[in-house]
């Protein structure tokens, strides 16, 4: 009877010692994550970690982004430092906001905060592959192929926008004009919120019937994107302003 009794007594802090360990480990992930947010989306992009500063650039559209450190923050830096290089592919849930950042100009910068890490890869070229099936925001040159429902007339050259992927810098051409200004979004897919700030041309003299003004209203009207495959569209709070296609240069 007492050796039963010892058996089932050890049995059962075993079991106990199971559960402590499940109870920790789950609170150890736990805390090494953020509660996802309701403007969080799963992103995918290639994850750099060097001298202590870490970024994320996203497959497809090119735009890279300071990775804030809470959350997933950690575990995605030890994935990159275990791959060796200091570099990995990873699939996040996240979101883009604004943080402390002491070196930025007004104390606060745009950044990704990772919510959970979703995988990771250490084959960089599975973020080519997603690169390939559809052009990137920033770093294309979009010639604009359709403004208001109308192609583009009456000019010398092309009208056209550069998005650097630095996510603030915004050169182009207008149709009379060179154009130049900021621009942001609170995403890193190939769709969602995206404004123009400070859009400002060089004021050159233009000859009636330029499409600049039109093109410049639209940029600031412009609230979201779309691209699909070689396409970049801008849409106000209404619908489609202008259609861009992605530079064959």
């Amino acid at each position: 009877m007492k050796r039963r009794s010892t058996a089932v007594l050890v049995a059962a802090l075993a079991a106990g010692c199971s559960r402590s360990e499940e109870r920790s480990t789950a609170t150890t992930t736990a805390a090494a994550t953020n509660a996802p947010d309701a403007s969080s989306s799963v992103h995918r992009g290639v994850l750099r970690h060097v001298a202590d500063a870490t970024t994320f650039q996203d497959c497809v559209t090119g735009v890279t982004w300071p990775v804030a450190p809470e959350g997933a923050a950690r575990l995605a830096e030890r994935e990159a430092l275990e791959a060796g290089g200091g570099l990995v592919v990873v699939e996040v849930l996240g979101r883009v906001a604004e943080r402390p950042e002491p070196d930025h100009v007004d104390g606060r910068a745009r950044m990704l905060v990772i919510d959970r890490l979703v995988s990771s890869s250490r084959d960089v070229s599975a973020c080519a592959v997603a690169a390939a099936s559809s052009m990137r925001l920033a770093g294309t040159q979009w010639d604009l192929v359709e403004l208001d429902g109308k192609a583009p007339s009456g000019t010398s050259r092309v009208p056209h926008l550069y998005l650097a992927d630095d996510g603030r810098r915004v050169r182009g051409y207008g149709g009379c004009n060179n154009l130049s200004g900021t621009w942001a979004t609170d995403v890193v897919g190939p769709a969602g919120g995206l404004r123009f700030d400070d859009v400002a041309n060089t004021r050159r003299a233009c000859p009636g019937g330029a499409v600049e003004p039109d093109l410049l209203r639209a940029l600031a009207a412009t609230r979201r994107f779309e691209i699909a495959g070689r396409t970049l569209t801008l849409f106000d709070g209404d619908g489609p302003r202008a259609r861009f296609a992605a530079s064959p240069r």
